[in-house]
């Protein structure tokens, strides 16, 4: 098994020693193994594609990975594929697979997959699948949101699940938390204290405040606000059928 190891880090090295530096040519280039001290500082040191396995004993970076990425810092400036396990995972890229981040999750493009974090998920772009962290932030996002926050810029879909949930847009399915805004319409419910919603919705909010721009069903609680209902507010519940 040490010899294996020993061929193919020898391999990996070689082919980075010889690849053509044509930046087109170095781009096509991969390795099955990189070992990382501190980019470019590894094995093999240049900025190349990984399938296979990925370690970074302080920081890595490399264009596209696939397979197993693990250390302190692991970073991409293409796209990741597979298990990445780092204290802070960075992809420039589109992300499929799981992530997992003591500190943080970081994605520019697509992320589909799990992400767990102690702190952060944060995605540009839209994503769908499981966020799990103090603090969640996406495009728009698709699945499961579990969080202190969770901060979505585009249309949601699914569970949200957390201490304050924001959607910055439309929202189907169902938000749980002492305080949900959706500034879109909404399609579901709201659980909650606060429930807020700015343009149309339809399902049903329960909490000690409810508050919707134009709500089509139930309204349950304290103080029921419908401001184009028939009975704009109502104490307990409001219920308004079209």
């Amino acid at each position: 098994m040490k010899k294996l190891l020993l061929i193919v880090m020898i391999g990996a090295f070689a082919g980075s020693v010889f690849a053509d530096e044509d930046e087109i040519a170095a781009e096509r280039f991969w390795t099955p193994l990189q070992i990382n001290l501190a980019s470019p500082l590894g094995l093999p040191w240049a900025d190349r594609d990984v399938y296979g396995l990925r370690a970074n004993i302080f920081y890595g970076h490399s264009i596209d990975v696939s397979g197993l990425d693990f250390g302190l810092v692991g970073a991409t400036r293409g796209s990741m594929r597979g298990l990445q396990m780092n204290v802070y995972n960075h992809v420039d890229g589109f992300f499929r697979g799981i992530q997992v981040g003591p500190f943080a999750n970081y994605t520019v493009r697509t992320n589909y997959g799990i992400q767990l974090a102690g702190l952060l998920n944060w995605g540009l772009d839209d994503g769908a699948g499981a966020q799990i962290a103090l603090f969640n932030f996406n495009g728009a996002y698709t699945g499961l949101q579990l969080g202190l926050v969770n901060w979505d810029s585009g249309n949601d879909c699914g569970l949200f699940v957390g201490g304050f949930n924001v959607a910055d847009a439309d929202f189907s399915g169902c938000a749980i938390a002492p305080l949900n805004i959706c500034y879109g319409n909404l399609s579901g419910c709201q659980i909650g204290v606060f429930n807020l919603v700015a343009g149309h919705s339809q399902g049903f909010q329960l909490g000690v405040f409810n508050a919707s721009e134009d709500h089509t069903g139930a309204q349950l609680g304290l103080f029921n606000l419908n401001c184009n209902g028939r009975v704009p507010v109502m104490l307990l519940f409001n219920v308004n059928f079209r």
